[in-house]
């Protein structure tokens, strides 16, 4: 029986697309293009975030993204049976690997150095502050960018649009002015992966479970990819950004609002 992978390549190669134009053009990093085409999910990020990228290859090269996703829940089941297994995708997804959880304590442990250090000056210049919180009662699932590299890429592909200001949001000429500190607060209400561009300096990325907050200021721009826009709830400056999309959709959105160029 034909491998998912082999059938995404088919139709890719059939409809004459190379694994680069899809790169470029989607923003999905290659090495996640192969590991699908692989039939390797062992090495993929959590299935909600696998889906996403699936719907957004399908819609490039012209293929139904329902039916091409129903296809991979079929292969998905006969894959977990071949392992000799029941568990589904997203109870794996609720394991936290091991190197997360270092990579999470020897960040947690770098913020409280920072804060010590700006408590011992007597600052209250907070530049590259983060702090992440969360239900006491709930886990925490905070991942540096050398531990996890999901992909940089936006909804649709070739359809991709900026996200109009929502109602109510700051307004370019306060938020631009030189210097000023912004602060940006993101709760998450369902699991959710985000990318954080923090000026100039190179992203990291952040997964929150719900009822998890990550909190971070500074007087540059912030450029975010979410993966699910319809699970969390954007607080910039004080002020909430409202509704950004639908469960599972990704968007790209850059803040102080009026700053995409």
């Amino acid at each position: 029986m034909e491998s998912f992978g082999d059938y995404l390549r088919k139709e890719r190669e059939a409809k004459k697309v190379s694994l680069e134009e899809i790169c470029q053009a989607t923003k999905i990093r290659r090495t996640i293009l192969e590991a699908i085409e692989g039939d390797r999910p062992e090495v993929l990020p959590p299935d909600v975030f696998v889906k996403g990228f699936i719907e957004a290859y399908a819609r490039y090269i012209g293929l139904a993204p329902e039916e091409v996703l129903f296809r991979y829940n079929e292969w998905k089941r006969g894959y977990l049976a071949k392992k000799g297994t029941e568990e589904p995708f997203s109870e794996r997804e609720k394991e936290i690997p091991k190197k997360y959880i270092i990579a999470g304590t020897i960040l947690l442990v770098i913020i409280m150095i920072f804060f010590l250090l700006l408590l011992g000056h007597n600052s209250g210049e907070g530049k590259g502050e983060v702090s992440i919180t969360g239900d006491r009662t709930g886990q925490k699932d905070v991942s540096s960018s050398d531990n996890l590299q999901p992909p940089s890429f936006v909804p649709s592909a070739k359809e991709s649009t900026p996200q109009p200001p929502p109602e109510g949001a700051v307004q370019e000429n306060e938020e631009s002015l030189p210097g000023r500190e912004h602060v940006l607060a993101i709760e998450a209400s369902e699991m959710t992966w985000i990318e954080i561009k923090e000026g100039s300096s190179a992203p990291f990325d952040v997964t929150l479970s719900p009822g998890e907050r990550y909190t971070c200021r500074g007087t540059h721009t912030f450029e975010l990819l979410i993966g699910n826009a319809g699970g969390i709830n954007v607080i910039f400056d004080g002020k909430e950004l409202g509704k950004l999309g639908e469960k599972d959709q990704v968007i790209k959105l850059i803040l102080p609002l009026g700053n995409e160029g």
